[in-house]
């Protein structure tokens, strides 16, 4: 694997603590110079993916993932290359935490996108599949960061880190 940090709260939480846990997939897909992302209307770029629905492997999550917000009907999953954990207080019940898990993919489409199948919040979000170089959606995601607005996506941090160790590793994943 090229990566596996944790964000936000460091350390485990307390023994006796609630912890929601919630597990998702998501999909770094190359094609010649160019990652497939979503472009959201406030400007930041999140690799497709999503939570895990009961009784669905990783495999069949971000194929479904894959397919809801990108369009592209047939995604091949070629290798793990990376974890990232978030945990944090939980924002709808006191003194509980929720501790994210995504597992980040390499993965190729193929076949002509067709039409989206986006969540409510996702259409609210514009949500916009694009090819679009490494060091473009770096230098918009890093510029959103440096901006620090109210309204910043909570994936734009987790998003960022991934997209500058792709930077780093760019040899060993392309």
């Amino acid at each position: 694997m090229l990566f596996d940090f944790a964000l936000g709260r460091q350390e485990s939480c307390p023994e006796n603590a609630k912890v929601h846990h919630r597990e998702a997939v998501r999909g770094v897909i190359l094609q010649e110079d160019k990652l497939l992302m979503v472009l959201l209307k406030s400007g930041d770029y999140k690799f497709p993916g999503g939570g895990i629905d009961t009784g669905e492997s990783h495999e069949e999550a971000l194929r479904r993932e894959v397919r809801e917000e990108t369009g592209y009907p047939d995604c091949e999953i070629l290798e793990k290359i990376g974890v990232v954990v978030e945990r944090e207080a939980d924002a709808y019940e006191e003194d509980a935490f929720f501790e994210m898990r995504s597992h980040y993919y390499l993965c190729r489409v193929s076949g002509r996108p067709a039409f989206q199948k986006l969540d409510a919040y996702e259409k609210e979000l514009d949500f916009c599949p694009v090819w679009v170089p490494l060091d473009q959606a770096l230098c918009a995601n890093e510029e959103i960061l440096r901006k620090g607005t109210k309204e910043l996506n909570p994936w734009v941090q987790r998003e960022t880190m991934v997209l500058k160790i792709l930077k780093e590793q760019k040899n060993q994943i392309l």
